[in-house]
């Protein structure tokens, strides 16, 4: 797959926010850092953080854009609406990077910040 092909179904999976396809994006031995912590290392801690973020939500919606790509890293920007458990809509804004190993993230860094919409 292209990074362009890689980045499109993250994005379409994640609109789904159904966590067992999303994680078809990942290798088995993937470690995620959220905003600079360790979240997750392997597929099923991975598993219990996206559940973790999608459980308390209404909706979500996010775009993804690459932004560059190499050998093994891919650099990706997205922007998100969320409406959280008690109704409250919010923006996010964020950008990630991706190493690569066999067409699926085997390390993820992810930084984004969220406002609340006004």
């Amino acid at each position: 797959m292209t990074p362009e092909e890689i980045v499109a179904f993250a994005e379409k999976v994640h609109q789904t926010r159904d966590v067992e396809q999303m994680l078809q994006c990942f290798d088995p031995a993937i470690v995620a850092y959220w905003n600079g912590k360790r979240v997750a290392t392997g597929l099923d801690e991975l598993r219990v953080f996206y559940l973790g973020f999608f459980d308390k939500l209404q909706a979500f919606s996010l775009k993804k854009s690459l932004r560059a790509a190499t050998d093994d890293l891919i650099a990706v920007e997205w922007t998100h609406t969320k409406t959280d458990e008690s109704g409250r809509v919010w923006d996010g804004y964020a950008a990630e990077f991706w190493t690569m190993k066999d067409d699926r993230l085997i390390e993820w860094h992810a930084y984004c910040t969220e406002y609340p919409r006004t």
